[in-house]
């Protein structure tokens, strides 16, 4: 029988995300509320405020503790994408770990109050997770890119850093989710059982996949890699080192597919336009009220008036109104 996703027929708006508060209200059982790192919401999209060091330990941590738990490396795509498709966002908020893959979703959070540390790629990952690898004998499994991308992939990882354990890798054919051959991709990860699981079938293939499939699975952790076994493999130059940290990587991937990358960046600069403003308007209405709360609790604090006192909040029992309430029940 095929495993599909369930469906959910809303996204949390934008302004309910903006004060983290959206999720624990309607009960949802997300995934960044049992991970260790507070989330910043970008545009309803959780982030964790974790550096490259801190996601390789957590990375760590969830292979000795057992799975699953799926790690999402999330770039301003992933948000445009989630800002109108249910599903996905659904699944980024169920993921365990997701991290912000591009500097634009830094600079973002920066402006809505809320700064993530660092950029942490899945580019970055993949190596410190082929050394840990090879230091600790941690399995890995590699799913996608195009066969001799793997192959390549392969001979590089197993050269730059010897003792890698990659139990196993597949290269299926291109195909729409749908249409894919799941239980032969099932069969062959199952028998590898490997302790990490690279997905290379691009944003959001390889997330849907891993969601339909990560409970039968059980690998400790699995994660969606994009185009970072291109970039192993040499199929694709990754920026230099400068661009990266200036933010300016983006432009340097455009240049080497201009026809795929233009119009989607385009597309993602408009979402931040048309969205990004709102939701620094409201994270800003939100920081004025704390403080107004702050500023009104101290002033109450000092003159000796009861908190709870304070317009708009519930009376406590020192209250005639509710002690009187009280003494009728």
């Amino acid at each position: 029988m095929k495993e599909t996703i369930p469906y959910v027929t809303a996204a949390v708006p934008i302004e309910e995300a903006a004060s983290g508060s959206a999720s624990l209200a309607r009960g949802q059982n997300v995934g960044f509320l049992q991970s260790a790192y507070a989330p910043v919401f970008v545009l309803g999209v959780p982030f964790h405020n974790t550096s490259l060091d801190g996601a390789m330990s957590w990375i760590e941590e969830r292979i000795a503790s057992g799975g699953p738990h799926q790690i999402a490396t999330a770039n301003v795509d992933f948000v445009t994408h989630a800002l109108h498709d249910p599903e996905l966002h659904r699944i980024l908020c169920e993921c365990s770990l997701v991290l912000p893959d591009g500097m634009p979703v830094v600079w973002a959070s920066k402006l809505l109050g809320r700064p993530l540390k660092e950029r942490v790629t899945g580019a970055d990952l993949v190596p410190l997770i082929a050394e840990a690898s090879a230091r600790h004998g941690y399995r890995i499994y590699l799913l996608g890119a195009a066969e001799p991308v793997m192959r390549r992939a392969v001979i590089q990882l197993r050269k730059t850093y010897p003792g890698v354990h990659i139990a196993g890798y597949s290269s299926p054919p291109w195909r729409p989710v749908d249409k894919m051959d799941h239980e032969e991709m099932l069969r062959g990860i199952e028998a590898a059982a490997p302790d990490i699981l690279l997905v290379a079938f691009g944003n959001p293939k390889q997330e849907r996949w891993l969601y339909m499939h990560r409970n039968r699975l059980r690998v400790p952790v699995m994660m969606g890699v994009g185009a970072s076994l291109d970039m192993i493999a040499g199929a694709v130059r990754r920026a230099p080192r400068w661009m990266q940290k200036s933010g300016l990587e983006w432009l340097f991937r455009a240049g080497q597919e201009p026809r795929r990358l233009f119009p989607r960046y385009f597309r993602n600069a408009v979402m931040l336009a048309r969205h990004l403003p709102g939701e620094i308007l409201a994270s800003c209405w939100l920081r004025a009220g704390s403080l107004l709360r702050e500023k009104r609790g101290k002033r109450q604090r000092v003159e000796g008036i009861p908190a709870s006192r304070g317009k708009g909040l519930p009376p406590t029992v020192d209250d005639p109104a509710l002690a009187s309430a009280q003494e009728r029940a």
